[in-house]
């Protein structure tokens, strides 16, 4: 049985926010950032701590699946209310800066809370706002100004959301209690595209960290 949802958030991704997690500097004012009409400074604190709080949650979270105690499911489900909570007390947040012009405002750019807003809708199940998101990105990310890396994985979640191909390999399934790689869109271009977003490992590389690790029910599809 393919039970779908799982990606990068939650497997491949911990390398992407441990770049980020750990190095929190003091959340800066918002007028600083150019974004007081759209969100609060307390806000802008929950999105500042998300990246930290998400990889220690979504690291505990796998490492409970690979247990054999009896107490694993009640040690999985308890994580996975963590990782839920603390999602959707940013999620809104991030919905409000998006919808706010946040990435068509070049004035203001920052790359640790393009980051910070960028994990928050990988977790999100709000496919508008994902569209949206990629959409206007990408001119962003051919000016140098937005990671090509995060570009292509949330491109690959939009695509398998949607039932479509993924194109930079970076998104699983747990498949019979184990991760699969979901579709690729051309096996033979997969590496070539990689490397020009940005990817540091090649696709075969990728797989060895996640290859014969455990798994149980990921969260639905959202609806499109």
């Amino acid at each position: 049985m393919r039970l779908s949802g799982w990606g990068i958030g939650c497997v491949l991704a911990l390398a992407a926010i441990t770049a980020r997690a750990g190095t929190t500097t003091p959340t800066p004012r918002i007028e600083a950032l150019g974004i007081e009409k759209l969100i609060s400074q307390d806000e802008l604190a929950v999105l500042w701590t998300y990246p930290d709080q998400s990889d220690a949650l979504r690291r505990q979270l796998i490492a409970d699946q690979q247990l054999t105690t009896a107490d694993r499911d009640a040690k999985v489900q308890a994580d996975r209310q963590g990782v839920k909570a603390l999602d959707n007390s940013a999620i809104p947040i991030a919905h409000k800066l998006v919808f706010g012009g946040f990435w068509r405002d070049a004035a203001h750019r920052n790359a640790s809370l393009d980051f910070d807003v960028f994990l928050v809708i990988q977790h999100s199940s709000d496919m508008e706002m994902r569209r949206l998101t990629l959409n206007e990105t990408e001119p962003l990310v051919a000016k140098g100004v937005f990671s090509g890396l995060n570009y292509a994985l949330m491109y690959d979640r939009l695509a398998v959301l949607e039932g479509r191909k993924q194109r930079f390999g970076t998104q699983v399934s747990c498949v019979g209690g184990h991760f699969e790689l979901e579709p690729l869109e051309d096996p033979e271009k997969v590496d070539v595209w990689r490397k020009q977003y940005g990817f540091p490992d090649t696709l075969a590389e990728s797989q060895a960290d996640y290859v014969g690790m455990k798994c149980t029910n990921p969260a639905p599809k959202p609806k499109l």
